[in-house]
Order: C-alpha cells, then structure tokens, then sequence
C-alpha cells in the first residue's frame, strides 16, 4: 500500500514537473501575472526559512506553503500573523485549523492587505481632488488535509481571490494542492514535498464604473443630448501558478538539539524560476534559530536578500509558539519583519 501510494505521488510531482518546466520560467510572459499578493510571506517561520520548507510542515502556519502540512494536526489551531511589507503597506493573515479525527482536517484562512489611504488623482487634478481611497485585496482560503499513511500527507486549498479600486473590482477562484513523504523507510530523517499553487480556475479582469467616463457632447448638440460614454478596456490576467518540489532532512546532533536543513525548487508560470535554501536549529523544541536564502540565477536583480528568524515555543496549558522572521529588502529602504503567533488546543 506505502509503495502504491508513493509511486502516486510521485508520478503526481514527474507530471506536474514536466507540465510546469513546458510554462513556466518563461521570461517574456515575467510580470504580467495578477494577484501578486498571494506570493507574498505570511509564516514568520517559512519566510525565515527563506520559504525553502515544502516538505517538512505541520499545522495551519504551512498551508500557503503546501496544503499536505494540514494532514499533521494533532491539536486545533490558531494562528495570526502581521508584516509591514514594502511602500507601507501592511499585510494580516489569520488561519484556523480543526482535528476531526478520522474524517480528516479542516482548515481556513484569511489573508489582507492595508494600503492606507491614498490621495485620489484625475487628470484634470494630478495634485489631487482633496478625496482619499483604498484599496482592498483580500484572500479566503478553505483547506482540507489528511494523512493517508503514517509517512504521507495529503492536502488541498481553494481560495477566493477578490480585489477592488475604488468601483472597480476583480475576483477569482484558484487552488493548491500538496504531497508530503517522510522518507523514514529509506533514510531517516529525510523528507520530501510537492505542490502546485495558485493554479488559477478563471481569470481575473477589472469591471467597474471607474472604467467608464463621459465625454463632451459634440458641438451643436442640444444642451439635453447625452454625454457619450467609453469604457476603458481591460485585460484578463492569471494567477501566479507555480510547481514546487522540495527536500529536507533533520540531523540529530544529540538528545537535546537538532539541525533541520531544506531546499526547494520553485518553478513559476509567469515568472523566473527560484532556489530556496534553509535551515533551523532546535534546542529542546523550545528554541529555534533559522536562516536562509533564495537564488534566483536569472534575475538581473533580486530585490530581496537573506532571511533569518527565531522561534519560541512553550506550553502554558496549550501550546504557544512566537515566530518572527527578518528578510533584507534591496529596493526600499526597510527589511520586512513577520511575527506569526500559533496557539494550539
């Protein structure tokens, strides 16, 4: 049955690999992907990990990295994070996940982003019109995983993608799905994980009134004769879709500490291909010291650098974890900081 269930998975990651490297990394299609924002970070311990974790994840803190870390939920669990990311925007997330036993595990989550208030321009008023907006992105995810086996992890999202400026707005459907495998059978302490996310149901176009205005009547028309109306046309655009495989692999150092090192290839659609590296020290599963790193070989410049974090987790009555997470940003002038905190019941 294991055996079965590997060679599954694993023809799972041959197909979705080759399908991926036929889309994906393509250079002339880079940036012109939409909801962008579902790329951005949102567990302090994966982005101090330099997202490098794919198949080594537990609870509802790995589902944006792969939906199978669901399959390991022990307890109910909680979890928030909140990041200033670039040009003062903020980002919230929030995840709830729920054990129920043999059904399986069910997961949501919620993720959003805080512009502020901008000032409102036209063309008649590039100064401003003396009005602000904001605009809103906001992601809802419903996830279900399971262990099919003691060393395999199942797990799937689908999430709703909405966004709005002003009266117009966008939304679509997109889905993940995930494999974990805890190699235990071939070498201990050696894991291995596959994903494809973000892969887009439809595609997302703007509509709304903003994209329609009114011209000037023709000279000569009655005062009571219509304004013609031109509606801007819009372009249709994907989701960032990506096929990722990843390895990990826990050293045991001595009874007391261990050293957990990752990789993971990411393979994008609309964008150019990534390397991940990671690591994290654990000292009695209290403490955990994490860095990381992600290449991008064909990158002109990657405005992002090295990650590093730190991790407390202790038990008062329920388990409580602290996470917090540094990355270097070369663009603008400050790095961005991700504190995630997990409790479980």
């Amino acid at each position: 049955m294991k055996t079965k269930l590997l060679n599954i998975i694993l023809t799972f990651g041959l197909v979705l690999g080759y399908s991926g490297s036929v889309i994906a990394g393509n250079t002339a299609r880079t940036g012109t992907a939409g909801a962008t924002e579902l790329l951005i970070p949102v567990s302090a311990r994966n982005l101090a990990l330099s997202n490098s974790f794919t198949s080594s994840l537990s609870g509802v803190d790995g589902i944006p990295n792969n939906p199978a870390s669901l399959g390991i939920l022990t307890k109910n669990e909680l979890a928030f994070s909140s990041m200033k990311y670039l040009a003062d925007i903020n980002l919230y997330y929030f995840s709830a996940g729920a054990n129920l036993g043999e059904v399986g595990n069910f997961g949501f989550s919620i993720r959003t982003l805080d512009f502020g208030k901008i000032t409102r321009t036209t063309v008649s008023n590039p100064k401003g019109t003396g009005e602000t907006f904001s605009p809103s992105f906001i992601t809802v995810g419903l996830t279900y995983g399971r262990e099919l086996t003691e060393n395999i992890q199942f797990g799937t999202t689908l999430k709703y993608v909405y966004e709005s400026i002003l009266n117009t707005k966008a939304n679509g459907i997109g889905l993940d799905i995930g494999f974990q495998y805890s190699g235990a059978d071939i070498l201990p302490g050696l894991n291995f994980g596959i994903a494809i996310k973000n892969l887009g149901l439809n595609k997302l176009a703007f509509e709304g009134q903003s994209l329609t205005t009114s011209t000037a009547r023709p000279d000569g028309a009655p005062a009571n004769a219509p304004k013609r109306a031109l509606r801007t046309p819009t372009e249709a655009f994907d989701m960032p879709s990506s096929f990722e495989f990843g390895l990990s692999y826990v050293l045991g150092i001595d009874d007391l500490q261990s050293l957990a090192l990752s990789s993971n290839y990411v393979n994008n659609n609309l964008s150019l291909d990534t390397y991940n590296f990671g690591g994290e020290y654990n000292y009695q599963n209290l403490l955990f010291l994490r860095g990381g790193y992600s290449l991008v070989p064909d990158a002109v410049d990657n405005p992002f650098g090295p990650t590093f974090g730190v991790g407390l987790k202790y038990n008062l009555g329920f388990d409580f974890t602290l996470d917090y997470a540094y990355r270097q940003v070369d663009v603008f002038a400050d790095a961005n900081q991700l504190v995630t905190i997990k409790i479980g019941l």
